[in-house]
């Protein structure tokens, strides 16, 4: 467990199994603004292949300007939902970029988002 200020960090190994939980509290009521779960899971599968699995799990406090703006459609604001939760992980992260566990799980929760975005934005690379 690591913690800051205004943020708390636990990860949980089990076997291939790796669990991450990051919280983040407003400096100033100390209520929680957003909370963050990643599960990745590993499995060797005979040949030798591995099978990865990713769980991700984000709540949060969206500000209003996220909210309020005018969008074009649900797709687009899901897509600045989607933008805003990104930036959140990485702002979240930051704080525990000492722990190498923590960064490589955070970069992969980045990565998932990332990818939700850019296929989002450019349809012709959802396959």
């Amino acid at each position: 467990m690591m913690h800051t200020a205004d943020s708390l960090s636990l990860i949980v190994k089990k076997g291939w199994t790796k669990e991450i939980g990051v919280v983040r509290f407003n400096a100033e009521d100390s209520l929680v603004r957003r909370k963050t779960y990643l599960q990745h899971r590993s499995r060797i599968k005979y040949p030798p292949f591995v099978t990865e699995q990713l769980y991700l799990y984000v709540q949060s406090r969206l500000p209003g300007e996220v909210l309020e703006e005018p969008y074009e459609s649900e797709l687009s604001k899901s897509t600045a939902i989607l933008r805003y939760c990104h930036e959140a992980i990485v702002e979240d992260s930051r704080a525990f970029n000492d722990d190498q566990d923590t960064v490589r799980l955070i970069g992969l929760a980045r990565t998932g988002l990332g990818g939700g975005d850019s296929a989002v934005d450019n349809p012709a690379s959802r396959g």
